[in-house]
Protein backbone atom coordinates (compact mmCIF):
# COMPACT_ATOMS: atom_id res chain seq x y z
CA UNK A 1 0.00 0.00 0.00
CA UNK A 2 1.24 3.49 -0.88
CA UNK A 3 -0.20 6.48 0.91
CA UNK A 4 -0.28 9.95 -0.65
CA UNK A 5 -0.16 13.15 1.39
CA UNK A 6 -3.98 13.25 1.45
CA UNK A 7 -6.18 10.82 3.35
CA UNK A 8 -6.36 8.48 0.35
CA UNK A 9 -4.61 5.14 -0.16
CA UNK A 10 -3.43 3.27 -3.27
CA UNK A 11 -4.39 -0.39 -3.19
CA UNK A 12 -4.66 -3.34 -5.56
CA UNK A 13 -8.12 -3.30 -7.16
CA UNK A 14 -10.71 -5.91 -6.24
CA UNK A 15 -14.00 -6.81 -7.94
CA UNK A 16 -15.73 -4.49 -5.46
CA UNK A 17 -13.84 -1.55 -7.02
CA UNK A 18 -15.08 -2.07 -10.59
CA UNK A 19 -18.08 0.28 -10.33
CA UNK A 20 -15.87 3.03 -8.89
CA UNK A 21 -13.22 2.53 -11.60
CA UNK A 22 -15.89 2.80 -14.30
CA UNK A 23 -17.30 5.95 -12.65
CA UNK A 24 -13.86 7.60 -12.65
CA UNK A 25 -13.23 6.47 -16.23
CA UNK A 26 -16.58 7.76 -17.45
CA UNK A 27 -15.94 11.16 -15.85
CA UNK A 28 -12.83 11.63 -18.00
CA UNK A 29 -13.76 9.89 -21.26
CA UNK A 30 -13.36 12.30 -24.16
CA UNK A 31 -17.03 11.83 -25.09
CA UNK A 32 -18.14 12.99 -21.62
CA UNK A 33 -15.40 15.53 -20.96
CA UNK A 34 -16.34 18.96 -22.24
CA UNK A 35 -13.22 20.55 -20.73
CA UNK A 36 -10.53 19.05 -22.92
CA UNK A 37 -7.92 21.22 -21.23
CA UNK A 38 -8.09 18.46 -18.60
CA UNK A 39 -6.61 15.05 -19.24
CA UNK A 40 -8.93 12.57 -20.90
CA UNK A 41 -9.22 8.92 -21.91
CA UNK A 42 -10.01 7.78 -25.43
CA UNK A 43 -10.53 4.01 -25.23
CA UNK A 44 -12.85 2.86 -22.43
CA UNK A 45 -12.76 -0.28 -20.34
CA UNK A 46 -15.85 -2.35 -19.58
CA UNK A 47 -16.86 -4.53 -16.64
CA UNK A 48 -15.90 -7.78 -18.36
CA UNK A 49 -12.42 -6.53 -19.22
CA UNK A 50 -11.86 -5.27 -15.66
CA UNK A 51 -12.97 -8.62 -14.23
CA UNK A 52 -10.47 -10.40 -16.50
CA UNK A 53 -7.67 -8.01 -15.52
CA UNK A 54 -8.34 -8.45 -11.80
CA UNK A 55 -8.40 -12.24 -12.27
CA UNK A 56 -4.92 -12.21 -13.91
CA UNK A 57 -2.68 -9.90 -11.87
CA UNK A 58 0.48 -11.67 -13.08
CA UNK A 59 0.38 -9.81 -16.43
CA UNK A 60 -1.55 -6.69 -15.35
CA UNK A 61 -1.54 -4.14 -12.56
CA UNK A 62 -4.75 -2.38 -11.61
CA UNK A 63 -4.47 -0.14 -8.58
CA UNK A 64 -7.03 2.23 -7.12
CA UNK A 65 -6.70 5.39 -5.09
CA UNK A 66 -9.42 5.44 -2.45
CA UNK A 67 -10.72 7.85 0.11
CA UNK A 68 -12.58 5.65 2.53
CA UNK A 69 -14.48 3.20 0.34
CA UNK A 70 -14.68 5.57 -2.66
CA UNK A 71 -12.47 5.07 -5.70
CA UNK A 72 -11.05 8.49 -6.65
CA UNK A 73 -8.54 7.31 -9.24
CA UNK A 74 -6.86 4.29 -10.77
CA UNK A 75 -4.05 3.11 -12.98
CA UNK A 76 -3.97 0.17 -15.33
CA UNK A 77 -0.78 -1.28 -16.74
CA UNK A 78 0.13 -4.41 -18.67
CA UNK A 79 3.17 -6.44 -19.45
CA UNK A 80 3.93 -5.17 -22.99
CA UNK A 81 3.72 -8.71 -24.37
CA UNK A 82 0.19 -8.96 -22.96
CA UNK A 83 -0.75 -5.57 -24.47
CA UNK A 84 0.47 -6.71 -27.88
CA UNK A 85 -1.96 -9.65 -27.76
CA UNK A 86 -4.72 -7.00 -27.89
CA UNK A 87 -2.89 -4.93 -30.51
CA UNK A 88 -0.93 -7.39 -32.70
CA UNK A 89 0.27 -4.69 -35.14
CA UNK A 90 1.43 -2.41 -32.33
CA UNK A 91 5.17 -3.05 -32.61
CA UNK A 92 5.23 -2.56 -36.38
CA UNK A 93 3.33 0.73 -36.02
CA UNK A 94 5.72 2.01 -33.35
CA UNK A 95 7.79 4.90 -34.75
CA UNK A 96 10.84 5.37 -32.51
CA UNK A 97 14.59 5.32 -33.23
CA UNK A 98 15.80 1.87 -34.29
CA UNK A 99 18.06 1.37 -31.25
CA UNK A 100 15.20 2.19 -28.89
CA UNK A 101 12.82 -0.07 -30.79
CA UNK A 102 15.28 -2.93 -30.34
CA UNK A 103 15.58 -2.09 -26.63
CA UNK A 104 11.78 -2.13 -26.27
CA UNK A 105 11.64 -5.47 -28.08
CA UNK A 106 14.38 -7.10 -26.03
CA UNK A 107 13.71 -5.76 -22.53
CA UNK A 108 10.94 -6.21 -19.99
CA UNK A 109 8.56 -3.27 -20.60
CA UNK A 110 5.48 -2.25 -18.63
CA UNK A 111 2.75 -0.59 -20.73
CA UNK A 112 0.69 2.09 -18.97
CA UNK A 113 -2.82 2.07 -20.44
CA UNK A 114 -4.74 4.39 -18.09
CA UNK A 115 -4.09 6.81 -15.28
CA UNK A 116 -7.33 8.55 -14.32
CA UNK A 117 -8.58 10.60 -11.40
CA UNK A 118 -12.00 11.91 -10.50
CA UNK A 119 -10.54 15.26 -9.39
CA UNK A 120 -7.77 16.31 -11.69
CA UNK A 121 -4.95 18.50 -10.45
CA UNK A 122 -5.47 17.05 -6.96
CA UNK A 123 -2.08 15.30 -6.80
CA UNK A 124 -3.67 11.85 -6.95
CA UNK A 125 -2.47 11.34 -10.55
CA UNK A 126 1.12 11.89 -9.43
CA UNK A 127 0.68 9.42 -6.58
CA UNK A 128 -0.79 6.88 -9.01
CA UNK A 129 2.10 7.40 -11.45
CA UNK A 130 4.64 6.88 -8.67
CA UNK A 131 2.74 3.76 -7.61
CA UNK A 132 2.76 2.46 -11.19
CA UNK A 133 6.52 2.99 -11.44
CA UNK A 134 7.06 1.23 -8.10
CA UNK A 135 4.92 -1.75 -9.13
CA UNK A 136 6.77 -2.00 -12.45
CA UNK A 137 10.18 -1.75 -10.78
CA UNK A 138 9.23 -4.29 -8.08
CA UNK A 139 8.17 -6.72 -10.83
CA UNK A 140 11.52 -6.39 -12.58
CA UNK A 141 10.55 -4.18 -15.51
CA UNK A 142 13.24 -2.06 -17.16
CA UNK A 143 10.96 0.70 -18.39
CA UNK A 144 7.42 2.03 -18.41
CA UNK A 145 5.94 2.99 -21.77
CA UNK A 146 2.81 5.11 -22.26
CA UNK A 147 0.95 6.57 -25.22
CA UNK A 148 -0.63 10.03 -25.05
CA UNK A 149 -2.99 11.29 -27.72
CA UNK A 150 -1.67 13.88 -30.18
CA UNK A 151 -4.42 13.73 -32.85
CA UNK A 152 -7.28 14.34 -33.40
CA UNK A 153 -7.17 16.10 -30.00
CA UNK A 154 -3.91 16.78 -28.22
CA UNK A 155 -4.07 15.66 -24.58
CA UNK A 156 -1.92 18.49 -23.25
CA UNK A 157 -2.67 17.83 -19.57
CA UNK A 158 -1.53 14.20 -19.90
CA UNK A 159 1.61 15.20 -21.80
CA UNK A 160 2.53 17.65 -19.04
CA UNK A 161 1.75 15.02 -16.40
CA UNK A 162 3.99 12.39 -18.00
CA UNK A 163 6.87 14.84 -18.41
CA UNK A 164 6.56 15.89 -14.75
CA UNK A 165 6.75 12.22 -13.77
CA UNK A 166 10.14 11.82 -15.46
CA UNK A 167 8.98 10.39 -18.77
CA UNK A 168 10.43 11.54 -22.06
CA UNK A 169 8.74 11.57 -25.42
CA UNK A 170 10.62 9.26 -27.78
CA UNK A 171 8.40 8.83 -30.83
CA UNK A 172 4.87 8.19 -31.99
CA UNK A 173 2.37 5.60 -33.09
CA UNK A 174 -0.58 5.91 -35.48
CA UNK A 175 -3.61 3.65 -35.64
CA UNK A 176 -6.02 2.80 -38.43
CA UNK A 177 -8.78 4.78 -36.68
CA UNK A 178 -6.87 7.99 -37.52
CA UNK A 179 -5.52 8.61 -34.02
CA UNK A 180 -1.89 9.58 -33.40
CA UNK A 181 -0.18 9.12 -30.09
CA UNK A 182 3.07 10.36 -28.58
CA UNK A 183 5.14 7.55 -27.08
CA UNK A 184 6.63 8.30 -23.66
CA UNK A 185 9.06 6.15 -21.70
CA UNK A 186 10.37 6.18 -18.17
CA UNK A 187 13.62 4.25 -17.81
CA UNK A 188 13.47 2.47 -14.45
CA UNK A 189 17.03 1.17 -14.63
CA UNK A 190 18.49 4.69 -14.53
CA UNK A 191 17.00 5.36 -11.08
Amino acid sequence: MIEPATSSQVLEATPDDIRGILDVQNSVLHTNNKELDRGFLWYPLDTEELEEIIAHPESHALMVAKEGKNVIGYFLGYDLDEWQKHKPDWFEALDVPADLKEKIKSQKVFYCRHIATANQRSGIGSVLSQSLQKVAKDRGYNMVLAEVMRKPIENVASIVHHLKQGCREVGSISYSDGTEWGVFIHDLKSE
